[in-house]
């Protein structure tokens, strides 16, 4: 029997349950004798012993069979904690459930032993709340016993998690499979919160300018960042990233190699030279990406349409190579130029531009 303990937004009614409208349920699970149960908050049950429900609260005796419990998406969850509970391949997905408190003198145990790449112990919403009273500690690890203090961490795909859900991890961010709620020696409370950032990244904060363009972009699979938690907004872009999120913005294939982009871009022609997708050089590969090349790379893959006016900057005459682009770019409101008369088409560009760009196109 799969264990397992999931909070989710679509319940459905388990065979057996006991009657109950769809929207009043609270509680769906199967104890261990296999009974199913469907709990809503005008019903109050027990399951002798193990467990026990009174409308409100979902208090754990002693539970170590096979449960399999959702939990409906509640602003707020009491759990109580009285003796002892054992939840294998426990799988707590708060959606919707913004607190979740732990209260009492017992313990309850989560596991994910089977698949703990699919079944993970408190897997949550991002911003949910654990309320632990009673002096109740979370600790836990990788596996049976450990015994590491636990904190919640809003992960990425990057960190081998579903982006923007909030896992326990232990101090070295790995995801807790092995998670132990119990007394602590205390009788306090303790509030733990995983800090809720605009982006997955540090470096783009809630005010920056590319905050937008940065969320579209991860969003739409632009680029997953530099690293797990920093995209590098004032990063030089070059030739190979932009045509790497233009590919992507395009839904154009890298294939297997990774040659598909670049046999896309030079027979778009915003690529060119004396080479194929499979010699591209590293003075076109690592070469600085300038305004003028990077809407031009745009416009060429937008197809080149003609614009109305080609005569917007002081510094973009109507002969340049690129003048259609930008003027192009202007019309289609992916700038305004660098000021009100110059555009500055030999300016580098930064990686928080280049997302700004595209993010601007696809409006």
């Amino acid at each position: 029997m799969c264990l397992a303990l999931l909070l989710c937004l679509a319940l459905s009614v388990p065979a057996g349950a006991a009657s109950s409208s769809q929207n009043d349920v609270c509680i769906s699970f199967m104890d261990t004798y296999g009974s199913a149960w469907n709990l809503s908050s005008s019903q109050a049950a027990s399951g002798g012993q193990e467990w026990n429900w009174d409308g409100q609260k979902f208090t754990v005796h002693s539970v170590s069979g096979a449960h399999s419990l959702t939990v409906a998406p509640l602003q707020d969850l009491t759990i109580r904690l009285t003796g002892g509970g054992w939840f294998d391949n426990a799988f707590f997905f708060a959606e919707g459930t913004k607190t979740v408190t732990f209260e009492g003198s017992g313990e309850c145990i989560f596991y994910a032993h089977s698949a703990p790449d699919q079944l993970l112990p408190f897997r949550c919403e991002p911003g949910v709340k654990f309320i632990l009273k009673d002096g109740l500690v979370i600790t836990g690890g990788s596996k049976v016993g450990d015994s590491y203090p636990l904190t919640l961490k809003t992960g990425s795909e990057q960190d081998g998690m579903f982006e923007g859900q909030t896992y326990l991890v232990d101090p070295n961010g790995k995801i807790a499979n092995y998670v132990r709620i119990a007394p602590g020696g205390g009788s306090g409370t303790t509030v733990m919160q995983a800090l809720v950032l605009p982006t997955r990244f540090k470096d783009v904060s809630a005010t920056s300018p590319y905050l937008e363009a940065v969320k579209w972009a991860l969003e739409k699979g632009i680029t997953r960042g530099k690293t797990a938690d920093t995209f590098g907004p004032n990063d030089l872009c070059t030739v190979n990233h932009i045509v790497h999120f233009l590919a992507a913005a395009n839904g154009e294939d890298e294939g297997s190699d990774g040659a598909g982009i670049w046999f896309w871009a030079i027979h778009s022609g915003f690529i060119q030279g004396d080479f194929d997708e499979y010699s591209i050089p590293d003075s076109v590969y690592n070469a600085p990406c300038t305004r003028a090349m990077a809407v031009t790379y745009m416009w060429k893959a937008a197809g080149s349409p003609a614009p109305k006016n080609t005569s917007f900057f002081t510094d973009v005459p109507s002969s340049a190579s690129y003048a259609k682009a930008v003027a192009w770019a202007v019309e289609q409101g992916i700038t305004k130029g660098s000021t009100p008369t110059t555009f500055s088409p030999d300016n580098t560009c930064t990686w928080g531009q280049i997302v700004t760009f595209l993010y601007r196109a696809s409006k």
